[in-house]
């Protein structure tokens, strides 16, 4: 990502020159960053929207971004008042535990995945 952000400063002081991006000797296409960006401004819009939908049912905002790292990422306990490695979730309402339901096969079976089936083009026959 940093070295997306200083070719794009550069692309700002020289509009028609091509700097391309290399990791280890290895060129990365545009293609490929283009994917790692939606890729990311997706999980941190999931992460925005379960976030505000967890606030919206009364937990706090440290609890709710917890929450949602953590199921999104899959990586076990989370962080906050309620939700902590020696904490239950028991204690959350079931419109809650439904979000979290959605981050985690979201976050197990690829963001791209589920959120496919909601595209209307998904349904049509070409």
């Amino acid at each position: 990502i940093y070295k997306v952000i200083v070719r794009e400063f550069k692309r700002m002081l020289h509009p028609h020159a091509v700097f391309p991006i290399r990791i280890s000797g290895t060129l990365i296409s545009n293609g490929v960053v283009r994917n790692i960006f939606v890729f990311i401004t997706l999980y941190i819009i999931l992460t925005a929207l379960g976030t505000t939908a967890m606030m919206a049912m009364g937990l706090t905002m440290l609890d709710s971004v917890s929450c949602c790292i953590t199921c999104l990422s899959s990586v076990g306990p989370g962080y906050g008042y309620v939700v902590g490695p020696l904490d239950s979730w028991d204690v959350f309402p079931d419109a809650v535990l439904w979000i979290d339901s959605f981050l985690m096969l979201a976050g197990r079976l690829e963001i791209y995945s589920i959120l496919l089936p909601f595209m209307p083009g998904f349904w049509r026959d070409n």
